[in-house]
């Protein structure tokens, strides 16, 4: 196993990629990042918020119903966690519970799906960053792994179908109350987080995706490396975000 080329940077790095591939159209797997930094005295910690989300396919519902949910998933949590979090941060107005802000951008993005005509059906995993924090909530299949100096990881945990196929802990499920699980950890420096769609997952495996992400010092050019492994070896959407964590 080759070292991880470490940081040289006292803030997060990332990228990210989405791409359709050969497969149906438009995309159904969807990410957003944003990232703020705090300079000066009195100023809040840099914030990051990243989303990855993923349609369900589901018979009689098509490509392009379910690539707007994911699409408006992203939108609806990163929004409601700078409103409700950053923004009041910003402006000295007060600091909320960044758990129970996560949770309800979460619960909030399940009930806009719930109030959709055919009931669109999304996969999503979030990661907020904040005081050296990292809290990540995962709803579905998408996957988080943790690429330290000396492993990989899988930070999140998969959300199993039915043995029908029937995706159940989803957004947008009708059929059952939903539980937003979030999971904190503290940074780890140099470290890099890849956050991605099951179209990735699903076709790299992790020894690959490791060997990837430690050959290159940015996270643009490996990113870049994984999502053209995906195209060239299925149909399918995808969609990654790729963090490298401060140095030490």
């Amino acid at each position: 196993m080759s070292e991880l080329i470490p940081s040289t940077k006292e803030y997060i790095l990332y990228s990210q990629r989405s791409e359709v591939g050969n497969g149906p159209t438009p995309n159904q797997a969807n990410a957003v990042s944003f990232y703020a930094m705090g300079y000066g005295e009195g100023s809040p910690h840099d914030l990051g918020v990243f989303v990855v989300a993923e349609g369900v396919q589901q018979s009689g519902i098509a490509y392009a119903k379910t690539a707007r949910a994911a699409e408006r998933v992203t939108n609806i949590i990163s929004s409601e966690v700078l409103d409700n979090y950053y923004y009041p941060l910003l402006l000295f107005q007060g600091q909320s519970d960044l758990l129970e802000v996560i949770s309800e951008a979460v619960k909030t993005a399940d009930k806009e799906l719930r109030e959709w005509s055919d009931n669109p059906k999304v996969t999503m995993l979030l990661a907020v960053t904040f005081a050296k924090k990292l809290y990540l909530s995962n709803i579905g299949q998408n996957r988080a792994y943790l690429v330290t100096q000396d492993t990989i990881d899988q930070l999140s945990t998969d959300h199993k179908e039915n043995g029908g196929g029937d995706p159940q802990h989803v957004l947008g499920n009708t059929k059952r109350d939903l539980t937003v699980d979030i999971d904190i950890h503290d940074f780890t420096p140099n470290a890099r987080l890849l956050l991605c769609s099951t179209g990735l997952w699903q076709d790299i495996e992790s020894n690959e995706i490791d060997e990837v992400i430690r050959r290159h010092a940015a996270p643009f050019a490996a990113c870049n490396d994984l999502i053209e492994m995906v195209q060239e070896r299925s149909d399918g959407n995808v969609a990654a975000i790729l963090m490298q964590f401060p140095k030490a």
